[in-house]
């Protein structure tokens, strides 16, 4: 089967030659590319010492929404961000598949290619996955995890479905987002359409109370906007055709673990669609998707012996829309397993 993966492959790699890499690099200290098999990762360091962190990012955030979280934490800690193979301006290259163990073995290698040891992954979402996949894999490479805002892999797949109807109902304004998503090449070029506008389109529903909080919206839009305006690249469709074929292939896990769970996020929870989304948008949502309410413990299949912690009033993006408990949480569970 022909993967629809190499319409993404093909057209960044156009766009690669277009990208002002040098402003793309510029926008914060410490941004640059590692190379690893089939893609360029950008990544951001920050801090000088204590147990490095590496986080994932969460599609469509990039490096520069990490300001809070490096000044919070780069005081105690050396903390690397990286933007994930297909997102942001980590652009593949022909022969990334967007599988499961693909992004595992990115991640390993940019750890190891920083040269770091050990570290702390906080991965966000479906990214735990790929962060337990990873640890599974190179044990040495990883000695601890924090995972949020992600459930079992069955639920996962559930959500990833419905989250697709949502996204191309909240972007394109049409149904079947999830059957318009699996088709090779149709979801990679209609995603393609929209990709600039994604930030915009999107994190009014991932941020909690949005319109009654605009300033703390506008601190997703305004950095993702920029980005995206410079050419950063969103392959959401390659990923969910490929990321959740088979089995996660991961036991349950000994080392230390945090599982972080934000309260308010629509979409793990859309039993109150009506009252978030009046007007066209929310009648279109009530009319595609259907009831989502996932497991918040569900990441304890795989980490039976992690500490978890819930983060009030927060919605998906919990570690960028609510840095200080998110950091809170983290800096202890650091100082209580890992250090």
């Amino acid at each position: 089967m022909i993967s629809g993966a190499r319409l993404d492959s093909f057209r960044l790699e156009r766009r690669r030659a277009t990208v002002d890499w040098s402003a793309v690099l510029g926008t914060r200290p410490g941004i640059h590319l590692v190379e690893v098999e089939h893609a360029s990762v950008r990544i951001r360091t920050a801090g000088a010492g204590g147990t490095p962190l590496l986080f994932l990012c969460d599609p469509p955030n990039v490096v520069e929404q990490y300001d809070e979280v490096i000044a919070l934490l780069a005081p105690r800690f050396r903390v690397v961000v990286m933007e994930q193979p297909g997102f942001g301006f980590s652009f593949p290259r022909r022969g990334f598949g967007f599988t499961l163990d693909e992004y595992a073995d990115a991640l390993v290698r940019v750890i190891e290619a920083l040269a770091l040891g050990p570290l702390v992954v906080v991965s966000p979402c479906v990214s735990s996955y790929a962060a337990m996949r990873a640890a599974t894999k190179s044990p040495s490479a990883i000695r601890g995890l924090v995972m949020m805002q992600a459930t079992s892999w069955t639920d996962q797949k559930h959500w990833l479905n419905e989250l697709a109807k949502s996204m191309v109902a909240g972007t394109l304004g049409v149904p079947f987002g999830n059957a318009i998503g699996a088709i090779p090449f149709l979801g990679q070029a209609l995603f393609a359409m929209t990709e600039a506008w994604f930030p915009q389109l999107t994190h009014p529903f991932a941020v909690y109370r949005a319109k009654q909080r605009p300033a703390v919206l506008d601190k997703f839009v305004a950095a993702g906007r920029d980005a995206f305006r410079r050419g950063a690249c969103n392959c959401m469709p390659s990923l969910y055709q490929h990321y959740f074929d088979g089995d996660p292939g991961v036991g349950p896990l000994a080392l230390p673990a945090l599982v972080l769970w934000a309260t308010c996020d629509y979409w793990h929870d859309n039993r109150n669609v009506d009252e978030r989304f009046p007007g066209y948008r929310g009648y279109l949502l009530r009319a595609v998707m259907r009831e989502v309410r996932s497991d918040a413990r569900g990441l304890l299949n795989y980490v039976p012996d992690a500490a978890f912690a819930e983060i009030e009033n927060t919605g998906h993006h919990l570690e960028l829309e609510n840095p200080h408990d998110v950091c809170r949480h983290i800096d202890a569970f650091i100082r209580r397993e890992i250090a």
